[in-house]
């Protein structure tokens, strides 16, 4: 029995699909623009902010503060775009908790993705709810968004793998993604190709 996954193929981080569906990104560039930053900050999020700074930053007293900072590190007070650099970002935090230790490389690069954040992605950044943060300041699993091309591609070196097989399988099963996991149309072309 051989049991294709089409997720493989093509696939949203579980956390992001939510999101991606929910604003309506769900074009390859919009899902590509979000995707672009969105992963990033969850992982400087989840395991380099959060875990440097679990008894300061991230203390239950702090962590709300914490999460609106880096919600407002795009803009200033009156919407207009920021570039903060990491001594900024390190400043802000400092007011949040004195005592927070947080590593330069972090800052950096909480500096150098906001201030390479495209106008698209800015405006997205904007768009998110407040309810959303909790989805992106996560440690975020795969994602990687395939064109058909790319799908087709992947697919056709399948046939190696069928080539060390000494027999062909008696029974070939394809494992779909029915929810939100796969880009749209990515599973049927996926499944067709596989088939």
């Amino acid at each position: 029995i051989l049991d294709i996954d089409l997720d493989y193929f093509a696939t949203y981080s579980p956390l992001l699909a939510f999101l991606i569906r929910k604003h309506g990104w769900t074009t390859q560039a919009d899902a590509e623009a979000f995707s672009g930053w969105a992963v990033p900050l969850g992982q400087l999020c989840a395991h380099g902010l959060e875990q440097a700074t679990r008894n300061t930053l991230f203390a239950p007293e702090c962590q709300p503060l914490t999460v609106q900072e880096v919600v407002r590190l795009p803009f200033h007070a009156d919407g207009q775009h920021a570039f903060p650099s990491a001594a900024d970002i390190g400043g802000a935090f400092l007011a949040i908790h004195p005592e927070c230790e947080v590593p330069h490389c972090i800052l950096t690069a909480l500096s150098d993705l906001v201030r390479n954040l495209t106008p698209q992605q800015r405006l997205q950044w904007a768009t998110l709810h407040s309810d959303d943060w909790w989805w992106i300041m996560q440690s975020q699993g795969p994602h990687h968004y395939s064109t058909p091309e790319e799908i087709s591609s992947s697919v056709l070196k399948l046939e190696a793998v069928f080539s060390y097989l000494s027999e062909p399988p008696c029974l070939v099963t394809i494992a779909r993604s029915m929810d939100m996991y796969m880009p749209e149309g990515a599973s049927d072309l996926a499944e067709w190709e596989a088939g």
